[in-house]
């Protein structure tokens, strides 16, 4: 027996009406995920240029050489670019 709220309304309707209803949940729970992974990747990213920062700052064990101190600006800079596209598809 029918429930008196379907009554007169065909399968693919009721079907139709389902997935409406469940789309705001559906996308909410795929927003969710993607500010999941945006959080993740940023905050990596973060923890590597604070230590990028922490190896050229004052209070650093030793001075880095000329060629290790280029090589962490690109390895900084690549970090920036990655963080840059990670907001960009938010």
């Amino acid at each position: 027996m029918r429930s008196s709220a379907f009554m007169g309304v065909g399968h693919a309707e009721m079907v139709y009406h389902g997935a409406i209803n469940l789309l705001p949940f559906y996308l909410n729970n795929k927003l969710g995920d993607i500010m999941s992974d945006a959080k993740k990747v940023l905050t990596e990213k973060l923890a590597e240029m604070d230590k990028g920062l922490f190896f050229m700052g004052r209070d650093r064990a030793r001075a880095l050489s000329y060629h290790e101190t280029e090589d962490l600006i690109d390895e900084l800079r690549e970090s920036v670019a990655i963080m840059q596209a990670q907001v960009n598809t938010l």
